[in-house]
């Protein structure tokens, strides 16, 4: 409907953004129990949780009773996780699969929401025994990940016993119409010390076996390693003589092996996982070496060794570069020495420096030749920029001598808060180099106060911007600001950060974006545009200029230019509006006026008989959760 407010949506939204300005933790309770008899289930964990994962937590008594309290006001999805020794099937609220489709609450201050009830169906059952070379593993973590598009977030996990006894529950099926549909699961097992390995016996992901099953039913499975193999090998110098004291490495993912070569170079792997390995190894005065026999991790190749087998290898190392760094200023506990490729900027080393590391040099050795280039990270929390050195040349064999200067970086202090005064939690801040506006330089995100800190900024000439991204398609969203109070990238104003600088911000104020289209919910009710309908694209007066480039360069959509007078009620005072109704007004009277220089006092009854001349016009129906934002 063109050119009418909905007046009642309207002061819905900001009734409950005035209220919220108060606002205090809410509780929400409820009971958990079995399907389909009702039995109360005991120690399954309800999650409240937000949209940008912070969840407050309980747990359900021996009655399958549960509160989780100190919840924050807003949007919140509930879900019901049973404990892997209880062989219940876990949801989100009304028995859904995933954090996107789950029934939304959107909780106010001090609300007591009770009676979000679960009832938890019966799942599968996996059960078995741990064996290696016939006797029993005991302490083996045996995991089945579901592989199917509804149990894919599906992990449930058990322990053997001193029996090589386990027993996996809680897995799902899926019902499609009459048709009961089994889960595929992947079945692996880690030992302690050892490499993960997958059902029916090989080290490959790719190569496991899927197993299907269905809610209530139960399958054995009696789980036996793959036949290790062995890796033995000689490290060699340029003149084919062997390298000794080495350290030789294996990496098969999430499972890695070290060894001790012997005084001629020889080193041996017994027990090895197979697969595709990576091979490296280091030496005193060589530089650190891939197999096949490359200084660098991305010339790399995988080394393939199948279950059971022996191979022989041999690596030739080649002479070290070295570097001497000096770091002038005080280095904090925790800070990082990077060494990067200058090539492509890829990691050739880390170390992690102490407190008072600059009182000597810092010699990093086992480099290859080549470009590169130092940075300097600080430790977390650290008042201190980031610090990068010019470009180095390291030779093979030869020691080069390098400086890093620290200098203190910027720190930036802003609150974010919704319309009506709530602090809004998980806003993120960010800073973009004004020649650069496709990589962000530094970030932080709000916490419960809506309080922001971002330290050890690098001093830069920058433009800031808060926003907030919802995680699910659909959920209420907030117009980003750029500082220092602009709709739009071309309208923001630049921050220049020097060293030592502690800026406040001030206080950035997110209007609520129920469709996600980029624009103000009262804007876009004010000018009687469908704040239910992303409608950004359109163009209702024809000139040309779209509604998301009018709202941003504050103009009018319609191509009406009514003479009206400003008010005097203002939209980021809400301790001013003491009538929701007033202000609404007063915010509809300021965005329309023209005439900022005269006052506004529109009557209540011309308002009304103006809603009351649209009555045949349809009023847009609110999307739930509005008021979240």
């Amino acid at each position: 409907m063109r050119g009418a407010f909905p007046l009642v949506l309207g002061l819905t939204l900001l009734a409950n953004s005035w209220v919220w300005s108060i606002a205090s933790a809410a509780e929400l309770s409820g009971r958990v129990v079995g399907y389909p008899h009702g039995q109360p289930l005991a120690d399954v964990q309800v999650l409240v949780m937000d949209r940008f994962g912070q969840a407050a937590v309980g747990t359900t008594n021996a009655e399958g009773r549960y509160l989780v309290g100190q919840v924050d006001p807003g949007m919140q999805r509930v879900r019901a996780l049973p404990p892997h020794s209880l062989n219940r099937i876990g949801a989100w609220y009304r028995d859904q699969y995933f954090f996107c489709s789950a029934d939304t609450f959107v909780l106010t201050p001090d609300q007591a929401l009770s009676a979000v009830d679960f009832a938890l169906p019966v799942g599968g059952l996996i059960s078995g025994r741990v064996l290696q070379d016939g006797v029993p593993v005991a302490d083996a973590e045996v995991l089945a990940e579901g592989l199917d598009f509804f149990s894919s977030s599906l992990r449930r996990a058990a322990r053997s016993d001193a029996e090589g006894n386990y027993r996996i529950g809680g897995l799902d099926s899926v019902r499609v119409g009459s048709e009961d549909l089994p889960g595929n699961y992947r079945i692996s097992v880690r030992v302690p010390g050892a490499a993960s390995w997958y059902y029916p016996g090989s080290f490959e992901q790719d190569a496991a076996v899927p197993i299907q099953l269905l809610r209530g039913e139960e399958q054995f499975l009696n789980l036996v390693p793959p036949e290790p193999s062995v890796l033995r090998g000689q490290l060699l110098d340029t003149n084919g003589a062997g390298v000794p004291g080495a350290v030789v490495k294996v990496d098969a993912g999430a499972f890695s092996r070290t060894v001790q070569g012997g005084p001629s170079g020889f080193f041996e792997f017994e027990h090895l996982v197979a697969g595709s390995l990576l091979l490296t190894a280091t030496a005193p005065g060589m530089a650190q070496t891939w197999y096949p026999g490359v200084e660098l991790a991305a010339g790399a190749a995988a080394l393939e060794l199948n279950p059971g087998e022996t191979r022989s290898v041999e690596l030739q190392m080649l002479p070290e570069a070295k570097l001497e760094v000096r770091i002038e200023g005080a280095v904090q506990e925790g800070a990082r020495l990077v060494l990067r490729s200058g090539d492509g900027g890829d990691q050739l080393h880390a170390r992690t420096l102490s407190a008072g590391a600059s009182d000597a040099p810092v010699l990093l050795r086992g480099l290859p030749p080549g470009p590169a280039w130092l940075e300097l990270l600080p430790a977390p929390g650290s008042m201190d920029s980031r610090a990068r050195s010019s470009q180095l040349s390291l030779q093979r064999g030869g020691l080069v001598r390098a400086e890093l200067g620290i200098e203190p970086g910027a720190s930036l202090f802003a609150h974010v808060r919704r319309r009506g005064g709530l602090p809004l939690r998980g806003a993120r801040l960010e800073l973009f180099a004004v020649d650069q506006l496709d990589q962000v330089l530094a970030a932080a995100r709000s916490d419960g106060a809506g309080r922001i800190e971002l330290h050890g900024v690098s001093p830069a000439e920058v433009l800031v911007r808060v926003s907030v991204q919802p995680f699910c398609e659909g959920d209420p969203s907030s117009v980003a600001l750029w500082w220092p109070d602009a709709r739009s990238r071309e309208a923001a104003g630049t921050l220049l950060l020097e060293p030592g600088d502690a800026r406040e911000l001030g206080e950035f104020v997110l209007a609520p974006d129920g469709d996600g289209d980029g624009m103000d919910d009262l804007w876009e009710l004010a000018w009687g545009l469908e704040p239910n309908r992303a409608d950004q694209a359109e163009d209702p007066d024809g000139d040309g200029i779209d509604n998301l480039a009018e709202y941003r360069s504050h103009s009018d959509p319609l191509g009406v230019d009514p003479q009206g007078q400003s008010c005097q009620v203002s939209a980021g005072s809400p301790e001013r509006a003491l009538w929701p109704l007033v202000l609404l007004l007063g915010l509809i009277c300021r965005i329309r006026s023209r005439v900022p220089e005269q006052q506004c006092e529109p009557s209540l009854n011309s308002v009304v008989l103006a809603v009351a001349r649209q009555s045949s016009a349809t009023m847009p129906r609110p999307r739930r959760n509005r008021s979240s934002m």
